[in-house]
């Protein structure tokens, strides 16, 4: 799916080219900084999750956390500079270069792209969820209703219970096992 903090990518990709070597002692701790206050964020999401999940795969769902972070660490002033890298790294920020402008675009396809994952993930939970709940009920209303025949019919063994966590097929060729016993 790609990196989740563009944001401070693009500040390792203009800070330290393409080979990710930031030279600058001062760009280097400002993105060390970063990258800290990302990693503090994403253990704080992965409480949530199952203590084997990787954070690579924990959903961010905050759509502007990278731009608080980077904006936290450097400081901002309206459309003109981000602070903290010196005077000769202020830059006006309505005259973005064809690059910064691709990299905007990207960001926000894939910002897009994540919500719409996320939609799809909670409403196949919510589905997930709606579905386990029927199946519960069922399971529960036939049991009560074989345990009313067992009562009313002398002789009646009600059959045991079908474990619901069986998958279907399993069921299936222990149905034919019983009928060819």
């Amino acid at each position: 799916m790609g990196s989740q903090f563009l944001e401070i990518d693009t500040f390792e990709i203009a800070y330290g080219g393409k080979n990710k070597n930031i030279t600058k002692d001062i760009a280097k701790a400002k993105f060390d900084e970063m990258v800290a206050k990302k990693n503090v964020y994403m253990k704080e999401l992965a409480k949530d999750y199952h203590e084997d999940t990787p954070l690579n795969e924990i959903i961010v769902p905050n759509k502007d956390i990278g731009v608080n972070i980077v904006t936290n660490v450097l400081g901002f002033n309206t459309g003109k500079e981000f602070h903290g890298l010196g005077a000769s790294q202020v830059h006006d920020l309505k005259g973005s270069s064809l690059r910064a402008r691709q990299l905007a675009d990207q960001l926000a396809t894939e910002r897009a792209t994540r919500q719409a994952v996320g939609e799809r993930l909670n409403a196949a939970d919510a589905a997930r969820e709606k579905t386990q709940q029927r199946l519960e009920f069922f399971m529960q209303s036939w049991e009560q209703t074989i345990q009313q025949l067992a009562q009313q019919l002398p002789g009646f063994l009600p059959p045991p219970m079908i474990p619901h966590t069986t998958d279907f097929d399993q069921r299936v060729r222990e149905a034919e096992d019983d009928v060819n016993a």
